[in-house]
């Protein structure tokens, strides 16, 4: 959550509507208002703190969200922006450094939920765009282009290609 809070906090304060609402998972109010000091950065209005929570009810809320917002300077896989993909919750993001495996995906769903750099102003734009965002389709497609991540596929891929480049087949 350090990698990126300050830009989802500047983001959502130039983005959100009056009366909004950002919940902020996996991070404590303590710990993340302290390192928003730490840069320089308040807290936006309408923000919540869930801090950590059972994967269930994580999943619940990332369900019912209108987007999902990612701001991380670096990805090491994405597991939590796939999440939301797998969810059907439109991916608003910046294209964070590393081996995201989300960040393709979310550009071929909706490149303009995709922020133009690693910014606050970058992501503010993206996040515009997501919070107005209506494509029926986005669910489905998101669906597909996850397949891959399957577990059935996945298992299908150690079993047919892995271990016969192994020589354990």
């Amino acid at each position: 959550w350090k990698r990126g809070l300050d830009l989802l906090c500047e983001a959502w304060a130039a983005a959100a509507p009056p009366q909004a609402r950002l919940t902020i998972g996996g991070c404590e109010r303590e710990a993340g208002l302290a390192w928003l000091a730490r840069r320089g950065v308040s807290a936006p209005a309408g923000v919540e703190w869930a801090g950590s929570l059972p994967r269930a009810e994580w999943l619940g809320r990332v369900g019912r969200a209108r987007v999902f917002v990612n701001a991380s300077r670096r990805e090491d896989h994405g597991i939590a922006q796939l999440e939301a993909l797998a969810v059907g919750t439109p991916l608003v993001t910046v294209p964070s450094e590393g081996p995201f495996e989300a960040l393709p995906i979310a550009r071929r769903l909706a490149p303009a939920l995709v922020a133009s750099e690693v910014s606050a102003p970058a992501l503010a734009a993206a996040l515009r765009v997501g919070l107005a965002f209506a494509d029926a389709t986005y669910a489905e497609r998101a669906a597909a282009a996850l397949e891959p991540y399957r577990r059935a596929r996945v298992l299908a891929t150690v079993r047919d290609d892995v271990l016969p480049a192994l020589g354990l087949s």
